[in-house]
């Protein structure tokens, strides 16, 4: 339905500048993947294809975001819904394209972005994490196995006032998510990869199967040019012989119980190597969560691993002055650390991890990633695969087009808190914004429907 707008220049001309100009965005965008997809499958699938980017942009419902009969009536209209849902489904149940057909084109392009960022001399970083998609309603549907429920960790929180809540964590269906951003400082990241397996039924992956796989498509793709930002989940020994074997930089949190050699050689816990260290250096960090700043002070040092005593490593230790009884931040590296500037960087491009947390978050509770109620594995993660295609579409909006995505929400979204404006990434107001922008591209698109309809079956009758 949007493709026949697009291509026909005299209905384009009727919609106002800043529609054309993210209809125009989007079809640039999701080009690379419709021409790739052109040589695999049907053309009206592929047309499909475009459509359904265009109907989740526009369909703002978290609880019912990605249900078929609900985007199948942003894709033909409300009254030809059923058509709209049965074109989808044709979709996602071709055997002719598949996750990884969208995950090729999307790494090929991410490569260029890496590239860019590349020749500007900056430190490229690859931010990797894992969380779940929680389904604890669901129990038919294929590849579910038991996650940990974050959801159910905040609603039994401890409350003043309240009943104790159960002190175990809570289990329930779901899937498990392996994801890699890139970014760096100062940079509005990318995507990178997005991985979603299961631990139970045919499709049984195991996480550090998953994790070497990923390792090994970062070293196909990008070389050694992302150093990989991992957190204190990947402070083990396993990870490490991976990361030595792909040849990749890496800034780890490294557990403070866990066992290093010091520059005498002698085996010691983390926290025993740097204990009693006066830091090099002070500053003022400014704490967003807490809204305030923080005095924190910074060491390193050489460090060995007792089973890799030929690979250098080091040690950056970041104590907090403010916050009494905080302990401290040991994070491991492989970079050389020789002054106070590269260390400060290595504790500042560990903070830069948070845009992982925040793309998780945002797929979940914005773009209802974990409303898809497909029940054949394969098929889901299609859908997934084309719903993380909108979130690179938004980053890719935000950080190409800065001054347009600006103005659109000055028009569309306007909001009265300064706050809201000095945001980083206001992609949640972008999101509405759009919708509320795209809303009248999607009544006239269905207004042309029904009229030719009408008119087609005016025809009929009079035949």
């Amino acid at each position: 339905m949007y493709n026949i707008i697009s291509e026909d220049r005299d209905k384009f001309k009727q919609f106002g500048l800043s529609q054309r100009f993210i209809l125009t965005q989007a079809a640039q965008f999701i080009k690379p993947f419709t021409n790739y997809l052109y040589t695999k499958m049907d053309v009206r699938l592929v047309r499909t294809f475009a459509d359904a980017f265009i109907a989740i942009l526009i369909h703002r419902n978290v609880s019912k975001a990605l249900i078929l009969s609900e985007l199948g009536s942003y894709i033909a209209g409300f009254q030809n819904a059923t058509r709209g849902t049965k074109r989808l489904s044709n979709l996602f149940r071709s055997e002719s394209w598949c996750q990884d057909d969208i995950e090729k084109v999307q790494l090929e392009g991410s490569k260029k972005q890496v590239l860019s960022w590349q020749k500007e001399g900056r430190r490229v970083l690859g931010l990797m994490d894992d969380s779940t998609i929680e389904k604890p309603e669901s129990w038919f549907t294929e590849g579910l196995c038991a996650v940990y429920s974050s959801k159910a960790a905040r609603l039994t929180r401890i409350k003043k006032g309240y009943y104790r809540p159960p002190i175990s964590r809570v289990c329930v269906p779901g899937y498990e998510w392996s994801a890699l951003m890139i970014g760096g400082l100062a940079l509005i990241p990318t995507l990178g990869l997005m991985k979603w397996w299961t631990t139970r039924g045919i499709h049984a992956e195991n996480r550090e199967n998953v994790f070497y796989r990923m390792l090994k498509q970062i070293k196909t793709t990008f070389g050694g040019a992302l150093t990989l930002v991992l957190d204190r989940g990947f402070a083990n020994l396993p990870t490490l012989e991976r990361l030595f074997k792909c040849q990749q930089f890496f800034i780890i949190r490294w557990k403070s119980s866990n066992l290093l050699n010091d520059l005498a050689g002698n085996t010691k816990n983390t926290w025993r190597i740097c204990h009693g260290k006066k830091g090099f250096d002070k500053r003022l960090i400014w704490d967003k969560e807490r809204k305030k700043a923080l005095k924190v002070e910074i060491i390193y040092m050489p460090v060995w691993h007792p089973e890799y005593i030929d690979k250098p490593l080091y040690l950056v230790v970041i104590r907090h002055k403010t916050i009494k009884g905080q302990p401290p931040m040991y994070l491991l590296t492989n970079i050389e650390v020789d002054s106070i500037g590269i260390a400060w960087e290595m504790f500042f491009s560990y903070i830069q991890r948070w845009d992982i947390e925040q793309a998780f978050r945002f797929n979940k509770s914005e773009l209802g990633i974990q409303s898809i109620r497909l029940i054949i594995f394969e098929n889901r993660l299609k859908m997934m695969a084309l719903v993380t295609l909108l979130y690179q579409f938004l980053l890719q909006l935000w950080r190409n087009w800065h001054s347009a995505a600006f103005l659109i929400l000055k028009n569309w979204c306007p909001r009265t808190d300064k706050r809201l404006d000095d945001a980083r990434l206001p992609l949640y107001r972008l999101r509405l914004a759009l919708f509320a922008l795209l809303l009248a591209v999607f009544v006239a698109c269905a207004e042309n429907l029904k009229h030719k309809k009408s008119r087609t079956l005016l025809l009929q009758s009079s035949g």
